[in-house]
């Protein structure tokens, strides 16, 4: 029996991965003190240095790993140092899974 995907509606949101939000901009977006935000990226919240300047910029994916540490703290009552380790962890885990994979997959030829 063949499935039809007739009348099936799919959505999402199409973002440009080039797109930079300033610091102000997302600080504004997300309710959030700049020294809150200073406190986050002093504690590793994104992987690459960002300089604490109220010009500087961050990207999708910083701003996705900011979202998702908010969520930490809010729904869970997770503190900075451990929004940080839960991403760090997640991000790992992802990893590992990664590589599982390829070598199943690998090892399937």
């Amino acid at each position: 029996m063949k499935k039809s995907n007739e009348g099936m509606t799919i959505t999402g949101v199409i973002v440009d991965e080039t797109v930079t939000i300033s610091i102000t901009e997302v600080c504004h977006k997300y309710t959030l003190s700049e020294e809150a935000l200073i406190e986050m990226i002093e504690h590793g919240l994104f992987k690459s240095p960002i300089a604490i300047e109220k010009n500087s910029q961050l990207d999708v994916t910083a701003v996705r790993r900011l979202e998702s540490a908010l969520r930490l703290q809010r729904d869970l009552g997770v503190n900075v140092p451990g929004a940080v380790l839960v991403l760090e962890l997640s991000d790992e885990l992802e990893q590992l899974r990664n590589e599982l994979n390829f070598l199943r997959r690998y090892l399937a030829e």
